[in-house]
């Protein structure tokens, strides 16, 4: 029996070099790595991946182009809106201010007041004033925030602010009533030792005002359900959001975050997580070329198979056979030229990773891999980095320093040279996604054995050098091929096609 992965139900679009059509659009957010190719009784040390990364400059686009409405014609249109009562789908137990010749407004000068108020709170590990801004009524909300800021406080931030990105709702009321908001807030935070530039989550605020000169206040906080167009832009919730008793189990290049529940395990495999980001970042070092890369890594290990999907994002495939994922983080600010300035790695705890041998070591090599790099993506670029080349030098790394050739991570590459349907071609993005799970097993296998080739045949830094071209120049996959190999892309498929059939064949 070929041990085949299940197949996923987001397909991604076709390769950059394919006539344009509506698949060439990316699809929002974040799509993950694959579970291992799993044989019964028997957990591979393999994925089948899916990757891809949020159009970061049409989201910077987007909400610049928000925030820099002019007030004053915000103002006159919510004004407008505001004397029409019955179209205040907002509306609530607000209590009502009866003299009519007293608006209410609610200003966003008010709300970048609560939002620096806020930010200082934490800054100055003042808890009673990072309370302040909440509902005392709704006692709930506050222990939830509570609970919420004794998390952060554990976590190392080399910055922590929180801004904000849009508001919608009455911001006036001429009639005298109260008025409700809704504001978009991004927690802008940058974690000491993993993270390059300040990165984001995205929260939802409903703020209220109930007369005239009343303070605004907090009533109700949760994770901004779109991000301009998609849920897995929020990177909501984190574990400091749901987990009733955040623990930080800190080593030399990597941050691990668990619950209670987690954290005997997570503090077990530290030392494996620990090992692996030394081995990748020594190797970057030794082999890779020159620019910004991320000097560790922010890992959660988790073995609620519901919240492994939710963490950082909000997976549609949540029946997918996903053990591990690491997610961009896109970086705040438009003018960076470092597009995404860190990662979050999630893992399932109960993968058949954490019963094989080398599995945890793997599983953590591979996921750091592609966290590694990340900061290389050239996201502007209309074309995305090639499937078989991201979770290609993911499983090098994964893999590097063993031999694999006649193991069970090229079982399905063997029969599918076996059956004859190896074409000598690199894989396609849709090939790694068939509906034909041998093929999709196979090219998997194939974006291994690329990057190997390179290695073996050119020395790794020129596969080094190969990948980070590609990232940052996704559509030049061609010109990438000839700077490290000298080859044009006819030739080195030749070589690599007789380089596979010699090796696994």
């Amino acid at each position: 029996m070929i041990p085949a992965p299940r197949r996923p139900r987001e397909v991604p679009e076709a390769d950059p070099s394919a006539p344009p059509g509506p698949d060439r659009m990316p699809p929002p957010g974040v799509s993950a790595p694959r579970a291992p190719v799993t044989a019964p009784g028997h957990p591979s040390s393999r994925y089948r991946g899916g990757w891809s990364r949020p159009p970061v400059a049409w989201l910077l686009a987007a909400v610049l182009a928000l925030v820099s409405l002019p007030v004053a014609a915000g103002a006159t249109a919510i004004t407008a809106y505001a004397t029409r009562p019955e179209q205040d789908r907002y509306g609530g137990d607000i209590p009502v201010v009866r003299d009519a010749g007293a608006p209410v407004v609610l200003a966003e000068d008010e709300i970048r007041a609560l939002l620096r108020k806020h930010s200082r709170a934490l800054r100055e590990r003042d808890e009673k004033a990072f309370l302040d801004l909440y509902d005392p009524k709704n006692t709930k909300l506050v222990d939830d925030q509570r609970r919420l800021y004794r998390n952060l406080l554990k976590v190392p931030f080399r910055e922590a602010r929180y801004e904000i990105i849009r508001r919608l709702g009455r911001s006036v009321d001429t009639f005298g009533r109260g008025v409700r908001v809704t504001v978009d807030v991004a927690f802008v935070h940058q974690i000491e030792g993993v993270d390059i530039r300040p990165v984001t989550e995205w929260y939802r605020w409903t703020v209220v005002k109930a007369a005239p000169n009343a303070k605004p206040v907090v009533t109700a906080v949760d994770g901004s359900p779109k991000g301009f167009g998609g849920s897995k832009y929020v990177y909501y919730p984190a574990p400091w959001d749901v987990y009733p008793r955040m623990h930080v189990v800190r080593t030399g290049h990597a941050l691990l975050l668990a619950s209670d529940r987690t954290l005997a395990k997570t503090e077990r495999l530290a030392p494996v997580a620990e090992r692996a980001a030394l081995d990748n970042l020594a190797a970057w070092r030794r082999h890779g070329p020159k620019g910004e890369v991320l000097p560790g890594f922010l890992v959660v290990l988790e073995n609620d198979r519901e919240l492994f999907f939710r963490l950082f994002r909000s997976a549609q495939d949540t029946d997918s056979d996903e053990a591990g994922v690491s997610i961009p983080m896109a970086t705040f600010g438009h003018e960076d030229r470092v597009r995404f300035g860190g990662s979050r790695i999630v893992v399932d705890l109960a993968s058949g990773f954490f019963q094989a041998p080398r599995g945890a070591l793997e599983i953590f090599r591979h996921e750091m891999a592609h966290s590694l790099i990340q900061p290389l993506d050239a996201a502007d670029s209309p074309a995305r980095p090639r499937f078989w080349v991201v979770e290609g030098f993911a499983e090098y790394l994964a893999l590097r320093g063993t031999d694999p050739a006649r193991g069970t991570h090229s079982a399905a590459l063997r029969e599918y040279l076996r059956r004859g349907r190896f074409t000598g071609r690199l894989p396609t993005d849709r090939d790694m996604y068939h509906e034909d799970l041998l093929i999709a097993a196979a090219s998997y296998q194939l974006g291994y054995w690329a990057i190997r080739f390179i290695a073996e045949e050119h020395g790794e830094d020129k596969a080094f050098a190969f990948v980070a071209r590609h990232y940052q120049d996704p559509a030049a996959l061609d010109a990438a091929i000839r700077e490290t190999t000298g080859l044009s892309r006819a030739q080195f498929e030749a070589r690599w096609a007789r380089y596979v059939r010699a090796q696994v064949g």
